[in-house]
C-alpha cells in the first residue's frame, strides 16, 4: 500500500530496420544448438533463382534445413544483369549465406541447365563474366565439404520466383516475414578493388609496363 503513488515511466523506441533481422535470428537458432539443428553431416538444399522484370533485377533463395525449416531470403541487383548473370548472382549469394552458418553438406538446386552445367563443368563457359562467374562459384564451392549442384525444372523451383520477383515488386506485401538485401555490384568484382587493364592505357605507358617487366622495347628507335 505504501507504494501506492510510484510513478512507472513507459518509454516508447520505435522498431529499427528489419533488414536481416530474420536471416540473424535464422543463424542464431541454427549456428549455436546441438544437432540434429545443425548436425554437419545432414544435408541442408538451397533452392535459388534470378530473374528480370520491368524494374530491374532480383533473386530469391530458399534454403531448407535437413529438419525441414525453411528460410527466405530476396535480394535486388543495382546494376545491369542478363537472365543468366542474375541467376548466377543467386548460387554466390546463396552460398555466402550458407557458408555462414558452417553447412558443410549443400545441394545448390537451379533450374538453369546452363549454370549448372558450367558449375559441374560439364559444359565450358565461352562468354567472359560467365567465365569470372564460374569461377567465382567454384572458390565458394570449396567451402564446403560437398557441394553438389542440381538442374530441376522450373515448377520444382516455382518457391523462388515470387521470392526473386518481390525484390523488385510495387507493393512489398511480403516484407514483413521476407528480409530484402541490396547487392550494389556483381559478385565477379572485388570491393574497392581497379581491375588493371593495360590494354586501355595510352601506348607509351604499356611500352614502359612491358620494359619494367620484361625489358623489351619497342622495334621503332625513337619509341625505344
Amino acid at each position: 500500500m505504501g507504494h501506492k503513488n510510484q510513478v512507472i515511466w513507459v518509454t516508447f523506441k520505435s522498431r529499427t530496420s528489419i533488414k536481416g533481422q530474420v536471416l540473424a535470428h535464422f543463424i542464431a537458432e541454427f549456428t549455436s544448438g546441438p544437432p540434429p539443428h545443425n548436425n554437419p553431416l545432414e544435408r541442408w538444399i538451397l533452392n535459388v533463382n534470378g530473374m528480370l522484370n520491368s524494374k530491374g533485377a532480383g533473386i530469391g533463395l530458399v534454403l531448407t534445413t535437413p529438419n525441414a525449416c525453411i528460410i527466405e531470403q530476396s535480394y535486388t541487383l543495382g546494376f545491369r544483369a542478363t537472365n543468366n548473370e542474375a541467376k548466377y548472382e543467386a548460387v554466390i549469394a546463396g552460398l555466402k549465406m550458407v557458408a555462414t552458418l558452417g553447412v558443410t553438406i549443400l545441394e545448390v538446386r537451379c533450374d538453369s541447365l546452363l549454370i549448372v552445367s558450367q558449375v559441374n563443368g560439364e559444359y565450358t563457359a565461352k562468354d567472359d563474366r560467365m567465365i569470372v562467374y564460374s569461377k567465382v562459384v567454384a572458390v565458394w564451392k570449396v567451402k564446403f565439404s560437398r557441394c553438389d549442384f542440381k538442374q530441376v525444372s522450373r515448377s520444382e523451383n516455382s518457391h523462388t520466383e515470387p521470392i526473386a520477383m518481390l525484390a523488385s515488386a510495387v507493393n512489398f506485401q511480403f516484407r514483413c516475414k521476407i528480409p530484402i538485401e541490396h547487392i550494389p555490384k556483381p559478385n565477379i568484382y572485388k570491393p574497392d578493388v581497379e581491375v588493371f587493364r593495360p590494354d586501355r592505357f595510352p601506348r607509351w605507358r604499356v611500352h614502359i609496363i612491358s620494359y619494367l617487366k620484361e625489358r623489351t622495347l619497342p622495334g621503332d628507335k625513337a619509341e625505344a
